[in-house]
């Protein structure tokens, strides 16, 4: 079985929250070679001399991860696979890789729920006026009935 290479541009914080400490042993554990690159890095290098440089398949990004140039490397050179692990690929991603083969996924509508659970708390914290009632259960004694 041939080893696959994994480049990650991610931001530190990026990775730690996407890809903490177990989830990056288990990515370690796979028998893949990993290459990591802050997004300014990424920028700085170029992605088609990352894409020379890490002979990577796939292709891990994130938030600030630099939007893949317009035009599409030679075939032996460019990820077959781009990983993007939050929300739209529209800024990342140009049309001209996908009809070139890229295989792209996202979080798409997995978080979904998570983003109405939200919306809903804090539409109900609204209501129920929380900001004003923890300031004054803190600072005014409103739970003695003072109030």
């Amino acid at each position: 079985m041939s080893t696959k290479n994994l480049m990650i541009a991610l931001t530190t914080d990026e990775k730690d929250d996407f890809l903490p400490p177990p989830l990056w042993q288990q990515l370690n554990e796979l028998g893949v070679q990993l290459f990591w690159y802050r997004p300014d890095e990424a920028n700085e290098i170029g992605w088609e001399a990352l894409f020379e440089q890490t002979q990577a398949e796939v292709l891990m990004t994130g938030w600030e991860s630099p939007p893949l140039p317009n035009e599409v490397p030679i075939e032996s050179i460019r990820p077959k696979y781009l990983c993007h692990l939050p929300g739209s690929v529209r800024k990342v991603v140009p049309r001209s890789w996908i009809e070139a083969g890229l295989q792209v996924t996202n979080w798409g509508g997995s978080v979904s729920h998570i983003v109405a659970e939200c919306g809903l708390m804090l539409m109900l914290e609204g209501v129920r006026r929380s900001g004003y009632w923890n300031l004054r259960m803190h600072h005014s004694g409103a739970w003695k009935g003072s109030d």
